[in-house]
C-alpha cells in the first residue's frame, strides 16, 4: 500500500512510502498528534494534502518552500566577479525562489563582507613591509596598505550595514 504522511495544519507532505496493508495501522498509531497518514502517495515537492485529498501546490508555494529550506544556508560565492554576477550566483543558489535579493543581501551583509574582504594575510604583509628597515619596502608597504584599505571600503560600500530600526 502506498501512503503519505502529512502535517494536519499545513497539508505539507512530510514523507511517502510503500508498506504492507498490515503495517499501515501501526504507522498511523506511531505518528505525532500534528501528523496524519493517507493511503495515497503524493509528491512532497509539488503536492500537499487538502481535505483528505492530494492537490497540486502553486509555483509560489513551491518557491517559498524551497526558500525556507535554504534561507539559513549560505551560497559559496566568487567575490572576484562583478556584483551583477554575484547576484546571479545568489539567485541561482535559491533556484529563483528568493523573494527579494536586496533584502537578503541586507540581512546577510556580515557573511557577504566576510567573503569579500581581502585576506588578513595581505594586511600583515603590509605591516611587515612598513616596519622593515628597507626604505623601498616601507614605500611598497604603504602603497599596499592603501590598496588594502580601499578594497575594504569598497566591500563596505558593496554590502552596507543593515540600518537599525
Amino acid at each position: 500500500m502506498e501512503y503519505s504522511v502529512y502535517n494536519k495544519i499545513t497539508g505539507e507532505i512530510i514523507r511517502t512510502g510503500i508498506c504492507p496493508v498490515s503495517m499501515f495501522l501501526s504507522i498511523e498509531s506511531t505518528l505525532p498528534l500534528e501528523e496524519c497518514i493517507i493511503n495515497k502517495r503524493g509528491n512532497d515537492v509539488t503536492e500537499k494534502i487538502s481535505n483528505g485529498k492530494i492537490v497540486s501546490i502553486s509555483k509560489d508555494e513551491i518557491n517559498l518552500k524551497t526558500y525556507n529550506e535554504r534561507k539559513n544556508l549560505f551560497p559559496k560565492l566568487d567575490m572576484n566577479l562583478p556584483l551583477t554576477k554575484i547576484d546571479k550566483q545568489i539567485t541561482d543558489f535559491f533556484v529563483d525562489c528568493l523573494p527579494d535579493i536586496k533584502q537578503w543581501k541586507k540581512d546577510n551583509y556580515t557573511q557577504l563582507r566576510k567573503q569579500a574582504y581581502p585576506s588578513i594575510g595581505e594586511y600583515l604583509d603590509t605591516q611587515v613591509k612598513i616596519n622593515s628597515r628597507d626604505l623601498f619596502r616601507k614605500q611598497e608597504g604603504q602603497k599596499q596598505l592603501q590598496t588594502y584599505i580601499e578594497a575594504c571600503l569598497q566591500v563596505k560600500e558593496n554590502y552596507p550595514k543593515m540600518e537599525k530600526e
